[in-house]
């Protein structure tokens, strides 16, 4: 076993001291990727201290750094295994701890953190105001204050309700706020529900009927609100109800107590996440709403959860679902939309510009933004096709260079992505759980799936995407047109074969979905 003694950014050397109990060949600082190739590694320079003690050097500005996870490794003539941090922890623990380096020109800096397995790993990332040690301070200022005021917030029975980043107002969490506040649910259940929103989201207008109950993200009342939360209901992980990366906090840790209602973004089955949601994880909860007893034992076979820790209801937003796709839209050329929705790539997330333009996922889908072939089936049909881009991936939107007015991008927080999901005649996506969403409308999906072996590789997934899929699946763009020409033809109608599958994946089609997740709700009184 190798551990931790010494840690020091120095200028722009990183200075590792560790011991073992066997003689070290090299020491590693080694890029995480679940995919082999696209990893990377470095070699330190090593010194020999005596009694199986190393001091070990890496000059970070002669690297590749690249963006967020950094993993230390020992190896030797038996293999390689992780430096545990050791008797370091306290010290990359410490609230005031500031080792770092940091890198002005570009923004990025890297610092320490501790693995759940307790190894020494590393972030690189961009430098972000919580960062400062001048936040940890004011932190040190809110827990006074909320130890002063507890026994008065405690009282409050306070519920919170978030979507991703505290940015968005349009998912499962926001119709679930709005079912609460519509049947007023705060008085029912002797409790207080808030709902936390970043003050610059545009989705702050969809709350506006109800702020009263609405929250600034990061202000004052939030964090003490959120020290003294009896229960958290919502589509991410508890670490989106604060900032998202920060080097340290005093009260973030705090939050992991707070039980946590789970609704999802949407139904699993095209991406494994059991790695972030299961039991023990970073996104563990204590209440896992699923949509059918299908989806139930998914995570009971994969997360961990008993079968009283998973809740089949329905997904909140589908209680307004309704199919809109016969609406003229003012200032659109018709109502045939056609939506088109690919998800995000595990290994391409955080990437410079560079990096994405020349990934096959960029180029496949500017082939077919700048098809002729699609051009000629837009206008025969006389369709218009919108392109959303997974908000992951919403800083490269730029890079879609698209000049064609049946061809509509749509920038993340645009538009309500519920309204184009009841809008579209069909959706085109790859991986995307919203397909889960247009199917639940009997509306066609068609799955663009290019790159399946990479993505299963990294990815994975909890279906055969050969024979469980609710729609045709495609590998190239002729075929895709082929198909989305064949559908409208018919006017997207459904075929048998997957209308039949209908039943198997969805339990409740009804308007009673955030009922049904109200009755979970555990507030102390």
């Amino acid at each position: 076993m190798f551990s931790l003694t010494g840690i020091r950014f120095w200028k722009k050397t990183l200075k590792i001291k560790i011991k073992g109990d066997k003689p070290l060949n090299a020491l590693v600082l080694r890029y995480r990727n679940k995919l082999e190739k696209d990893r990377c590694e470095y070699a330190f320079a090593i010194q020999n201290k005596g009694q199986m003690a190393w001091r070990a050097d890496l000059v970070l500005s002669d690297i590749d750094l690249k963006v967020i996870y950094w993993d230390l490794y020992a190896q030797t003539d038996d293999g390689e295994e992780p430096v545990a941090v050791g008797s370091l922890k306290n010290l990359i623990r410490f609230p005031l701890y500031d080792g770092k380096y940091r890198n002005k020109e570009t923004g990025m800096f890297m610092h320490p953190y501790i693995t759940p397995e307790k190894n020494i790993a590393f972030q690189y990332r961009e430098y972000t105001p919580q960062d400062t040690l001048g936040f940890r301070i004011r932190e040190g200022f809110v827990l006074l204050l909320y130890f002063i005021l507890s026994p008065f917030i405690k009282r409050k029975n306070i519920v919170l309700v978030y979507e991703k980043f505290c940015q968005m107002a349009e998912d499962n969490g926001f119709y679930f706020f709005k079912y609460c506040m519509d049947n007023e649910l705060e008085k029912k259940r002797s409790c207080h529900i808030y709902y936390i929103i970043d003050k610059a989201s545009k989705d702050k207008e969809m709350l506006i009927p109800y702020e009263k109950n609405v929250i600034p993200f990061m202000s004052l009342k939030h964090k003490l609100y959120m020290l003294g939360a009896k229960q958290l209901v919502s589509t991410d992980t508890r670490k989106h109800l604060y900032a998202w990366r920060m080097r340290m906090s005093l009260i973030s840790h705090m939050v992991r107590k707070i039980p946590l209602i789970f609704l999802q973004h949407g139904v699993l089955g095209l991406k494994r996440v059991e790695h972030i949601y299961g039991k023990g994880q970073v996104g563990e909860c204590n209440l896992f709403i699923v949509s059918s007893d299908y989806e139930k034992e998914i995570v009971r076979e994969n997360f961990g959860y008993r079968d009283d820790e998973i809740a089949v209801t329905g997904l909140a937003r589908w209680d307004v679902l309704s199919d809109k796709s016969d609406t003229i839209i003012p200032g659109s050329i018709d109502y045939n939309m056609l939506l088109l929705m690919p998800t995000w790539r595990n290994w391409l997330e955080e990437v410079d510009d560079e990096t994405f333009v020349n990934s096959e996922y960029f180029k496949r889908y500017s082939e077919l933004l700048g098809s002729k072939e699609l051009m000629v089936l837009l206008e025969k049909r006389n369709l218009q096709l919108c392109f959303y881009i997974h908000p992951k991936f919403r800083n490269y939107i730029k890079d879609f260079d698209v000049d064609n007015r049946r061809i509509r991008i749509v920038q993340f927080g645009e538009e309500p992505l519920n309204q184009l999901i009841m809008r579209c005649k069909m959706l085109i996506t790859d991986y995307s759980s919203v397909s889960w969403d247009v199917f639940y409308q009997h509306k066609p999906v068609t799955f663009y799936q290019f790159d399946l072996d990479r993505y299963t590789e990294s990815q994975g997934s909890y279906m055969d995407m050969k024979t469980e899929l609710f729609g045709d699946r495609v590998t190239d763009i002729h075929k895709l047109i082929r198909i989305v020409d064949g559908y409208a033809n018919t006017n997207f109608k459904l075929k048998a074969e997957y209308d039949n599958m209908y039943n198997r994946y969805f339990k409740y089609v009804d308007d009673d979905n955030s009922a049904r997740i109200a009755g979970y709700l555990q507030i102390n009184t």
